[in-house]
Order: structure tokens, then sequence, then C-alpha cells
């Protein structure tokens, strides 16, 4: 299990364990560390203008990040009262095809006990409510997608149910932003 807290990497390329641990050498609590791989043009339209948020979430630990690693395997993020489960690759409902090589990458924002920003390509998100909450039955109150525009979170359109089923959205080849609230029953 590889967790990058406070490291923030919008856009990874295929990347080595090695290469990993040298990243993770400069990661500090005070001083969260941007690696600006941002090659694509698609990709910084999306995480350009929210830089100024990034760094200040990262800066008050809100951020964590996880990038496929070479085995493909699913990682695990701890967020207090929930964790959240990302498995890698292509996905279609409940079926996922695993990536030829490591290229998702998956960032989880915290901005509220129940509210969160998922940020991310390939990858599939299943939230799974913990301490007090544990075993608890749960569910998505909304899931949106969009973008930060001038500090503030743009909707540009609501996930329905189909998009959320088997436990969560699935994250295509395009970066993209989701703000997601959750609740227990």
């Amino acid at each position: 299990m590889i967790h990058h807290h406070r490291t923030l990497r919008l856009r990874w390329k295929p990347a080595s364990e090695k290469a990993l641990k040298v990243i993770e050498l400069y990661a500090r609590p005070d001083n969260p560390l941007f690696v600006p791989e941002i090659g694509s043009g698609e990709e910084y339209a999306i995480a350009g203008p929210m830089m100024k948020e990034l760094a200040k979430w990262a800066f008050e630990g809100k951020i964590k990040s996880v990038v496929e690693g070479e085995d493909h395997a699913a990682q695990t993020i701890d967020l207090g009262s929930w964790q959240v489960i990302v498995r890698f690759g292509a996905a279609r409902r409940n079926q996922v095809k695993t990536n030829v090589s490591p290229i998702s990458k998956a960032m989880v924002v915290q901005l509220g006990e129940n509210e969160f920003l998922l940020i991310g390509t390939l990858c599939h998100f299943t939230f799974k409510p913990m301490g007090a909450n544990a075993g608890k039955a749960w569910q998505y109150l909304k899931v949106g997608e969009g973008r930060y525009e001038n500090g503030i979170f743009k909707l540009l359109r609501i996930l329905n149910g189909d998009e959320t089923d088997w436990g969560g959205p699935h994250l295509g080849a395009v970066l993209v932003v989701l703000h997601v609230t959750l609740t227990t029953r």
C-alpha cells in the first residue's frame, strides 16, 4: 500500500516503485511537495485553475493521493470516519480492466467529515464507513462533476445512480473532479 500524504502530483508517468520512493523523500508535513508534471492541456485546463486551493488543502493535510503500482493492486485511503478503496483500470459497472502499464492516479480532498473531492483518471472509488459508523448502511447524497473557477466549485453535471452503482464512480482516461457528499443510515 502506497500513501503519498501531502504530495501533489496531478499527472504521473508510469511510475516505478523506485521513483515513488525518491519522491517520498521530499514530502514533509510542514512543506507540501508539488511535482508539476502537468503534460496534457486537457488536465491542465482542469487542474490549473485550482492550484491555489490544492496548495492550501495540501498545507492543511486534507489531501491524500495514490498512484497505481506495478502490481495494479487496489489501495486504501483512511479518512477518519470513512475509508476509500481505490481500484485501478478502465471499468464498466463492476468489471475492471487492468491497465497495461501503471498509469492511473487518484487524489481525495477531505473538505468535511462527509464531503470530499475525488480527482483522478482510470480508477474506481468505493467508500466504507469507519469508526462509530462502521458497518452502517451508507449512500451518496450527491455526486457532482465540475471544475474550480476563482476558488468556487462550478457544477457541470450531477451523476446519476447508474454512474455511482457498484460502490462508487468510475473515472475514465480524462482527468475529472467530483464533489461527493455521503451519509450513513
